[in-house]
């Protein structure tokens, strides 16, 4: 069992974004698509909870699977680990290309040039990890001011659509923000 089948569900790719009734028909089947998941996953960015849609796929995620998980990746964790891995490259590259160099001049030398080739490395850390906690709290903090109500929606038509689909899963918004 190497090789297992997976599938993916892209919301702006699978749901019509310009024909409003191919769009309604793709926000009505939506669990239909959802039901054959086991776990959603979130590319989070700072405006992902502000973007109705993206609350109403949540929505509907955790109306079919209640137990679920719903994972939240933040985007910029991947800048993040991209940095890292930069940082520890260039660290150790620093560290093979001047070893030679320094090499004959003693243990010290080596030592010194040892030292600054990690400081780009926990440099580089310091910064990825930074980064990762800033995320965090944001995400924290979106998650405990969180109100579908004020959700910002591109196509305002899709609005009402929406908020009638919420209210009908959990018997109100104020219900599902919970």
């Amino acid at each position: 069992a190497l090789l297992t089948r997976r599938c993916y569900f892209v919301d702006c790719l699978c749901i019509h974004q310009t024909d409003h009734d191919l769009k309604l028909r793709g926000i009505r089947h939506l669990g239909g698509f959802l039901s054959r998941s086991s776990k959603l996953v979130v590319l989070w960015d700072e405006s992902y909870f502000r973007r109705l849609w993206c609350i109403y796929e949540i929505a509907v995620f955790k109306a079919v699977h209640p137990e679920a998980p719903v994972q939240l990746h933040p985007l910029r964790l991947s800048v993040a680990t991209a940095l890292l891995a930069s940082f520890f490259v260039l660290g150790a590259g620093l560290y093979v290309g001047i070893y030679p160099y320094v090499a004959p001049f003693g243990i010290g030398t080596f030592y010194a040039a040892s030292f600054s080739c990690s400081a780009v490395v926990f440099g580089g850390s310091a910064v990825a990890g930074h980064d990762f906690a800033r995320q965090r709290s944001a995400l924290v903090e979106h998650l405990s001011a969180f109100d579908a109500r004020s959700a910002r929606c591109y196509c305002e038509a899709d609005r009402a659509e929406i908020v009638v689909a919420i209210e009908r899963m959990y018997g109100g918004v104020d219900s599902f923000n919970r």
